[in-house]
């Protein structure tokens, strides 16, 4: 169970208010990227939220049963994440910015927090977000290495709130041996903004190599299950330590 009160400081993306620093200076922000993962891998996820009794924000990108599960639990918010880059690759076929919008906005109407696949952005994005009515924008993405003390801020035509974010799992693989989830947590000031991905969950990726070399897993869950690493370390071992508080005995 998580340590006494801990559980509390967490918030979602949604409840930030550029205005009023209460309402994100004393906060942590779990963010969720789905990336097409599989059901098991987002029970995983789902089910450690659940346990934990954390808030969280979780950017969709595709249709699945387990957005009724999301839809139940009033500690987590749904999001979208939009995939541009076959746009920008000049895939046939692949349409418009609207319309790769308008598709998961079809999937997730209620949705007003926005994440790019790949943090794509640029001014053009940011009043397509507005017009398709998101008020928080998380495409920002500053390393906690860099020793800068975030804060949201408004995107210029006020509509929309910029949310930086300080720590991302594949990203932190890519750096090695930065500063932990919990680290941050604890240890931290500022805006401080978590972004985790189900398939490194499920994998408790310990590396790059170790995600790469898997590919052919991450199908099924019971691969998945078969090909995770035992950790410590792992990404999984440092999800469960920020939602606990602490770390595992």
């Amino acid at each position: 169970m998580p340590r006494s009160g801990w559980s509390d400081r967490f918030a979602r993306i949604g409840e930030i208010d550029v205005q009023d620093p209460q309402t994100w200076e004393s906060r942590l922000f779990l963010t969720i990227d789905l990336d097409w993962a599989i059901d098991p891998a987002i029970e995983l996820c789902l089910d450690m939220l659940d346990d934990a009794g954390v808030a969280a924000t979780l950017f969709v990108t595709h249709d699945t049963p387990l957005l009724a599960r999301i839809r139940s639990n009033r500690r987590l918010e749904l999001g979208v994440h939009p995939n541009f880059n076959r746009l920008l690759d000049g895939e046939a076929g692949s349409g418009s910015a609207e319309a790769v919008m308008h598709e998961l906005q079809r999937l997730v109407p209620e949705a007003r927090a926005v994440r790019s696949h790949s943090m794509t952005q640029s001014s053009r994005l940011l009043d397509l977000f507005v017009r398709c009515g998101m008020t928080h924008d998380c495409n920002h993405f500053v390393p906690v290495q860099s020793g800068i003390t975030l804060k949201p801020y408004a995107h210029w035509k006020r509509a929309l709130t910029r949310v930086p974010y300080c720590w991302e799992d594949d990203i932190d693989l890519e750096y090695g041996a930065g500063p932990s989830p919990l680290d941050i947590a604890t240890a931290g000031t500022g805006l401080r903004v978590f972004d985790f991905h189900p398939i490194h969950l499920a994998l408790n990726t310990v590396s790059i190599e170790h995600y790469e070399t898997t590919r052919s897993a991450h199908r099924t869950g019971e691969a998945l299950r078969e090909a995770a690493a035992p950790g410590p370390g792992g990404v999984r071992d440092r999800f469960a330590a920020l939602l606990q508080g602490r770390m595992s005995s």
